[in-house]
C-alpha cells in the first residue's frame, strides 16, 4: 500500500480516528441502504 505524501505529516492518531470515522460512515451508509432496501429503496 503506498501512502500519500501528506501522510509523513499526519499523526497515528490522526489517521485511526480519520479511519474510525470512516469505518463508521461506511458502515451508517450500509444500515441506511439496508433499510431502503426493505421499504422498497429507490433508485440506487
Amino acid at each position: 500500500m503506498s501512502w500519500p505524501r501528506a501522510w509523513k505529516g499526519l499523526t497515528p492518531e490522526k489517521t485511526k480516528r480519520q479511519r474510525v470515522e470512516k469505518e463508521a460512515a461506511a458502515e451508517e451508509e450500509d444500515r441506511q441502504r439496508r433499510r431502503n432496501k426493505k421499504k422498497g429503496g429507490g433508485p440506487t
